[in-house]
């Protein structure tokens, strides 16, 4: 028999980020121009690198916006990045790459609950800590629309689809008026069944 699908979006209310350089965790303060930090990851596509921003969801993030394919770029230069001098307990890298700044956005079959108007629409590639290329990251997904709402918007609140292999979230972030502590971070997506199996446990099959 054909196994029907079901969608069930999914609403989470994150953490609010920290965003001081000893609570992301960074070695030092950066207040390095955006030349000199492209050059201190020894990067060499420097120019497609067109900002740079680090914090903390519940774990360490830097998100690189660039200009070209963000998978080719994890896959290229994630590993490295994740163990980089800079990060003391290593980070999450994410590659973003702002597609269009959109008034109202039509979904497709992946994004059937999100047919309200958001203010960015930005393809993220996520090189996890300790695992690798991931196919989706929810709090990757976060950190990327932190990064976009501090570096590009004049709001107070933003909302930006995040689109990833394995999907797309939907991420509402709010700032709290210069008290970080205050900020309102909350992340929506469509549960989708993925897979199922059997693993063998003492000779015993479990489901």
């Amino acid at each position: 028999t054909e196994m029907q699908t079901f969608f069930a979006l999914v609403t989470i209310m994150m953490p609010p980020p920290k965003r001081a350089w000893k609570k992301i965790p960074l070695h030092r303060e950066i207040n390095e121009s955006i030349q000199t930090l492209r050059a201190s990851f020894q990067i060499e596509d420097l120019l497609q690198i067109k900002h740079i921003f680090f914090v903390n969801v519940g774990n360490p993030h830097a998100v690189f916006f660039i200009t070209d394919e963000t998978e080719a770029f994890a896959l290229k230069y994630g590993k490295d990045l994740e163990q980089h001098f800079l990060f003391p307990a290593r980070a999450n890298i994410n590659f973003a790459r702002i597609e269009s700044d959109v008034s109202k956005w039509v979904p497709d079959k992946y994004q059937t609950s999100f047919s309200v108007p958001v203010d960015n629409f930005i393809e993220l590639s996520t090189w996890e800590r300790g695992v690798g290329l991931t196919k989706s990251c929810g709090t990757g997904a976060c950190a990327t629309a932190i990064a976009c709402h501090h570096l590009f918007s004049k709001k107070l609140e933003t909302i930006s689809t995040i689109k990833m292999s394995g999907g797309n979230l939907r991420v509402t972030y709010s700032t709290g008026n210069s008290r970080p502590e205050f900020d309102m971070l909350i992340m929506e997506g469509v549960a989708e069944f993925e897979f199922d199996g059997k693993i063998t446990v003492n000779d015993k099959v479990a489901i």
